[in-house]
């Protein structure tokens, strides 16, 4: 399998670094409001990935945090922390928020069929092992305090840049370092003691302490969509180089952005559609398919002539799925070769396009077990529902395939008519 590794710019035959287990951290939501259809397809991507993983024999520990304080409005270096200006606003407490929304996410992730993290650390209950991380920064001299805040050094970080490619010389606020520590004000709710006084975690450092936590000193995937690359993986993997000794992922994957009319689908400019008023609108497995149509690097324009497209593949693919299903309509034969080319394009970071065609062309002659090796790959489910026929009208259809098999058409024609009168439509498959 190759997957394209952000770090290097190119694409990296992948492999698990013990060889069993393959090890993923994916950056999870702040909290503070629903998912919109932007995080999903991040969130499905990964899911998709897990599943291929999984579909291959390997085992997979996969963590995904809970962004629960810390995640300042904007992802800016200073202002208000996300959860507590929403809780000010609603007159309730931060974690009554998080707890809420961390709810809405989890059903959420149900609803368009994403498999749950092993683990799902909240950074609030990690506050001991991000302290513990600044200490060891601040031992090493790759930390500076200003006004009870504590930050890090990017300048004597030689290497900062090389996930991003950006250069901390061409940037004054770069140059300057990210929060690793800030000291509450009178208007902070949730603040813990420190070595440097009453504060929160900045927002880079909860992923760096978390994922050493639950995944060791290197693990083999860390995910989030492009707009992480910079700051907030850059500073991960800066803070984790020089805390523990090592980058802390082998292979970075970034989603591409998720845009309406052009524009990138975002709270902030208020053009998003809520994943639970998205699946209310549109079946949630259609919707799943169309957010994984296009690779997942590339950026996705959202539409509703891209959700009609995709309702069509899916009808098509249903109503072959079904006859498969009921009246074992395929020839029996290449099936397991479309699987594998199936497998083939997927295996090409995940060349999600051509792996659909594939399934397109060659549905028909897949067999029941291929269907639902495909199907939980996917995480989707084609419908397989059943027509409810009485024996007459199965003996009718067994009498006209055998008569259409000795040419005598005319009178399969016929029992053709009769089913139809009955509300029947008996439609050939050619393979």
């Amino acid at each position: 399998m190759k997957l394209y590794n952000t770090l290097t710019r190119q694409k990296e035959e992948f492999k698990p670094i013990d060889g069993k287990i393959v090890k993923m951290y994916v950056c999870g939501p702040t909290v503070y409001d629903y998912d919109h259809l932007g995080h999903a397809r991040t969130f499905i991507f990964f899911d998709t990935l897990r599943r291929l993983f999984l579909s291959q024999g390997w085992q997979v520990k996969f963590v995904q945090n809970i962004t629960d304080v810390g995640h300042l409005v904007g992802d800016a270096e200073t202002g208000e922390d996300k959860l507590e200006a929403r809780a000010r606003e609603q007159k309730v407490a931060p974690q009554e928020i998080a707890r809420k929304f961390e709810k809405a996410h989890f059903e959420d992730m149900a609803k368009l069929n994403v498999l749950r993290p092993d683990v799902s650390p909240r950074a609030s209950e990690h506050i001991p092992e991000i302290i513990d991380l600044i200490k060891i920064l601040e031992k090493k001299g790759y930390t500076y305090q200003k006004d009870g805040n504590v930050f890090f050094k990017t300048e004597k970080y030689t290497q900062y840049g090389q996930l991003s490619h950006r250069n901390p010389k061409d940037q004054k606020s770069e140059r300057q370092g990210f929060a690793l520590w800030r000291s509450a004000d009178n208007r902070n709710i949730q603040v813990w003691d420190s070595p440097w006084g009453k504060g929160f975690p900045g927002w880079h450092i909860e992923c760096s302490a978390m994922a050493r936590k639950y995944l060791g000193e290197q693990f083999d995937i860390h995910g989030s969509a492009s707009e992480h690359i910079f700051p907030h993986h850059e500073n991960e993997i800066s803070q984790s180089v020089c805390g523990y000794g090592k980058i802390p992922a082998r292979f970075w994957l970034h989603t591409g952005l998720l845009n309406i009319a052009g524009e990138k689908m975002s709270k902030s400019k208020g053009n998003f559609l809520r994943i639970r008023d998205g699946v209310k609108k549109y079946n949630s497995h259609i919707l799943r398919l169309a957010l994984l149509s296009t690779h997942y690097r590339k950026p996705l324009d959202f539409s509703e002539n891209l959700i009609a497209q995709f309702e069509t593949i899916y009808r098509k693919l249903s109503e072959i799925r079904i006859n498969i299903n009921q009246f074992h309509l395929r020839d029996g034969r290449g099936g397991r070769a479309v699987f594998e080319n199936f497998l083939e394009m997927l295996e090409d970071d995940l060349n999600m396009a051509q792996a659909l065609a594939v399934l397109e062309s060659g549905a028909k002659i897949l067999s029941e077990k291929e269907w639902q090796k495909i199907e939980y790959i996917l995480g989707i489910k084609f419908e397989k529902r059943e027509i409810q026929l009485t024996q007459e009208q199965k003996d009718l259809i067994e009498k006209r395939d055998a008569l259409r098999k000795k040419g005598e058409f005319e009178e399969a024609d016929k029992i053709r008519d009769e089913l139809k009168k009955q509300g029947i439509e008996v439609r050939d498959c050619h393979f």
